[in-house]
């Protein structure tokens, strides 16, 4: 980042760094920023979901494990009014998670800033996922479409069982800019 911004010899300097990081791509365009633009200080991964007792645990497992095999720092937060789904989403990540390729990065992503929350209602849910203002945000309830249309921070929205997040990551467009780390509230997503 730091060539891009002052240039070389071998590379002219760049007026604009974009796209996704690790953490130390975060920090030096943080730290470049105003020598050079940036589109912006993305974090590791996040998805929320919130979900109610329509969602199937095994998809909603296997959507907290593909975000959390990104990064051992990726945040996975799963919010709901059904104490079954987390039950039946705890049984399925026990039992996906020992068949993926990155298990240990997974483990850790999912054990050390990851949660799952059990609410009253879907109203008080929503309250948290547009707190949490995740990167990336899933709805799965009965009349998906209602409760999505409520949400007010969110980098991107997934509407409904069959709207992964990994359909924006590697079909339904680029989705690897949006805001991370709460700052949904103040940016735009795409």
């Amino acid at each position: 980042v730091a060539m891009f911004a002052y240039g070389t010899s071998e590379c002219r300097r760049a007026d604009l760094v974009t796209g996704p990081g690790n953490v130390y791509v975060a920090a030096a365009k943080r730290l470049l920023k105003g020598v050079i633009g940036i589109d912006s200080e993305a974090g590791p991964t996040e998805i929320g979901i919130l979900a109610d007792d329509t969602a199937d645990p095994a998809f909603v497992a296997a959507d907290l494990i593909a975000q959390a095999e990104h990064d051992a720092n990726a945040s996975c937060l799963l919010v709901t009014d059904s104490a079954p789904l987390l039950e039946a989403v705890d049984a399925e990540l026990a039992r996906q998670v020992p068949l993926t390729k990155h298990r240990e990065r997974i483990r850790t992503a999912l054990g050390q800033q990851s949660a799952a929350v059990l609410v009253e209602n879907l109203d008080q849910g929503l309250e948290i996922v547009d707190e949490w203002a995740a990167e990336h945000l899933e709805v799965i309830t009965r009349d998906a479409r209602q409760w999505a249309d409520r949400v007010r921070n969110a980098g991107a929205i997934f509407v409904g069982a069959f709207s992964p997040v990994s359909l924006g990551d590697y079909l339904a467009g680029s989705n690897h800019v949006l805001p991370t780390g709460g700052t949904a509230r103040q940016s735009g997503g795409l």
